[in-house]
């Protein structure tokens, strides 16, 4: 009786190679779906600001409208985007030009070099008139992620877009025209 009481307190006190990987591989799978689920809410957390962004900057071109009689003037650029308008060029990891396309891991950069807005941006106006303080740029600012702005008609519509969401891949535009019904006809489908 005795030797049958010290065999069980034996097992019971110690855990086996068998238990301690399966203990293992629960952590490990319940770390791998943490992980992926936070990745998840990054990724529609910025699809979120990108939105948010070009709302409260289609605003702005609203109170400018009230105060000039037109959305900014297009007397710069025919089309304006984060990367630096039509003056862009990519940066590879190394900081050196790659020319007019760029695939993952490129930086967009206007002409001056910085990534943002180019200098000539005709979004410059809000900036300059005290509408808004900065312009806002995507928060990867990474092609195919970036904003455009498409002024028409002598200032009187325009269209703002997010080229491209993380989540759903599809653009995200808005619109607004004084002399037509839809603002963002042909630029966004």
């Amino acid at each position: 009786m005795e030797i049958r009481k010290k065999i069980t307190t034996r097992y019971v006190l110690g855990i086996t190679l068998v238990e301690l990987l399966v203990v293992v591989a629960i952590i490990s799978l319940l770390a791998t779906v943490a992980i992926n689920g936070y990745e998840d809410l990054r990724t529609s957390s910025r699809d979120a600001r990108r939105q948010q962004e070009l709302t409260q900057l289609a605003l702005a071109l609203e109170l400018y409208y009230t105060e000039h009689g037109s959305y900014t003037q297009p007397e710069n650029m025919t089309s304006d985007t984060s990367c630096g308008g039509l003056g862009s060029q990519y940066l590879d990891d190394n900081g050196s030009p790659i020319g007019a396309s760029a695939g993952s891991g490129s930086e967009c950069v206007n002409g001056d070099g910085n990534p943002d807005w180019d200098p000539q941006s005709d979004l410059r106006d809000l900036i300059t008139s005290g509408v808004t303080p900065v312009l806002p740029i995507d928060p990867t600012n990474f092609p195919p992620y970036y904003y455009t702005y498409e002024p028409q008609d002598s200032g009187q519509r325009y269209c703002l877009r997010a080229n491209q969401l993380e989540r759903t891949g599809a653009e995200f535009c808005i619109g607004r025209s004084h002399n037509a019904t839809d603002a963002c006809s042909g630029i966004c489908n």
